[in-house]
């Protein structure tokens, strides 16, 4: 059975907010992309009101056409026909261009709202290697040598503890209020340690020791 080291850290859910639709793209990003859309609408009209009378009319009518045209083309549900070879050829590139946009914005805003935000900067062990902040373990476990003989920590970072209401406790507290700012376990201990804590903890990195157990019947 596998049993590595894993890093364990405290985690908190993202809040929506009702202008949470807007963080998927930078303020730059949206408006390069406004004016990529007037530019192409305005592009397809040049080409097609000589030859399409769905581009003709009192100029009102006709920006309004240019608005709507580009509006539309994001959802794929422009009215407007393309009689023009070269208003298909732009129109074809355009469409692939809001399929990217699209798909794009839609991973973005689902990842904002649904993923969990590391309440911390650890990311793994080299993040823990590199800090200063204590580091719990627990109480007689192999990793306290493991950490200070192997992975070079400092034996004062080390803060043994004794079961999982004292794991909960140090990652909640955290290392201002006196607790830690990750746990270091053998993988066995922490799956069944997770199973118990309603995802307000998680494992980063990867294992970073090949030991494992042995049963022998």
């Amino acid at each position: 059975m596998e049993s590595g080291l894993v890093v364990v850290v405290p985690v908190k859910e993202i809040k929506s907010s009702p202008w949470a639709f807007l963080k998927p793209f930078t303020a730059q990003m949206w408006c390069v992309t406004g004016a990529f859309f007037l530019f192409v609408g305005a592009v397809v009209w040049i080409l097609e009101h000589r030859h399409n009378p769905e581009f003709r009319g009192p100029p009102k009518k006709q920006l309004m056409t240019i608005f709507w045209f580009t509006f539309s083309t994001m959802f794929f549900s422009h009215r407007e026909n393309t009689v023009s070879g070269l208003g298909r050829f732009v129109l074809i590139i355009w469409l692939f261009v809001v399929l990217i946009i699209n798909s794009s914005y839609t991973a973005s805003l689902t990842s904002i709202l649904t993923v969990q935000q590391l309440s911390s900067q650890i990311e793994g062990i080299d993040s823990l290697i590199s800090g200063t902040q204590p580091i719990g373990i627990q109480d007689g476990s192999f990793a306290r040598r493991y950490l200070i003989d192997e992975l070079n920590i400092h034996p004062s970072r080390i803060v043994s503890l004794k079961d999982p209401k004292a794991y909960v406790d140090a990652l909640t507290r955290g290392p201002k209020g006196g607790g830690v700012v990750a746990i270091v376990d053998e993988l066995p201990y922490i799956e069944i340690f997770m199973s118990s804590t309603n995802c307000k903890f998680r494992t980063v990195g990867q294992e970073f020791t090949k030991s494992g157990w042995g049963f022998v019947s």
